[in-house]
């Protein structure tokens, strides 16, 4: 075999275990999946599952992360001047990247792990914002910009993580035109 059917067989075997362990996510909120349930989903064997993962850790972890530089790459251009003058650029960007896949984030945030990722969005918005080179580095190290970012990161993932779990009472986009609103007027002050 050669090494692009061996790179294609990897690449189709490693989508297969992550469509596997996404769609026991819907089916098992909350409960632990096991090696056995993904490997029988995806009608593959635990050798292949061990040729790309440690374990179902491992697999979570990297579905994980690739939700997290998703994020990331839809929200890198923002910057955190521009945040203040005008949240919903950077917010309109998080919707698009959370309604482009709804259900795959519905599931997660449903499932044992759905805190951990939103802990970590919740960071990354934050990582994002200190290292901003718009922002002087006085304003980086003041507490009340540290206060501010922590602010603004910890509230848009409450929102989204209510928006997630549909105890949202409005569309998410009217949630952050409100919070936006917010934000526009108490940075004036």
């Amino acid at each position: 075999m050669s090494k692009r059917a061996e790179y294609r067989n990897a690449i189709r075997s490693k989508k297969m275990i992550r469509q596997a362990y996404i769609e026991l996510l819907e089916g098992k909120v909350n409960a632990k999946i096991t090696v056995t349930d993904i490997v029988k989903k995806a009608d593959i064997n635990r050798g292949t599952f061990y040729a790309h993962y440690a374990d179902v850790y491992a697999l979570a972890e990297e579905i994980e992360q690739s939700i997290v530089d998703q994020l990331v790459t839809s929200i890198n251009d923002v910057p955190y001047q521009s945040f203040f003058a005008d949240p919903m650029q950077f917010y309109m960007k998080i919707i698009n990247w959370l309604e482009s896949d709804k259900d795959l984030c519905r599931m997660i945030a449903y499932s044992s792990r759905g805190e951990d990722l939103l802990r970590k969005l919740q960071m990354v918005s934050i990582e994002q914002m200190l290292n901003d080179n718009s922002v002087k580095e006085e304003d980086k190290n003041s507490p009340i910009f540290r206060l501010r970012i922590k602010f603004f990161a910890t509230g848009t993932v409450s929102i989204i993580q209510a928006w997630l779990n549909d105890e949202l009472d409005m569309e998410l986009e009217e949630a952050f035109k409100e919070v936006s609103f917010l934000i526009k007027n108490s940075y004036a002050l």
